[in-house]
């Protein structure tokens, strides 16, 4: 229950800081200075992708 709990926690941190970078990066360049190109945009979906898998699989309960 606490695992499944903490990982739900931090994919929605994981989530939440990728939203805030992706549209602050794009939407508002006076915040972080950079622009993120398609590449970065598809980098960080691809990690956010196998983070939430490997989050899943942590996640599992395996007891009866």
């Amino acid at each position: 229950m606490v695992v499944k709990l903490f990982s739900a926690m931090l994919g929605a941190l994981l989530l939440a800081w990728i939203v805030v970078y992706e549209f602050g990066c794009r939407f508002n360049n006076w915040w972080s200075g950079v622009e993120l190109d398609a590449a970065s945009s598809m980098y960080l979906l691809i990690l956010a992708f196998v983070t939430g898998l490997v989050l899943r699989v942590l996640a599992q309960d395996d007891s009866p």
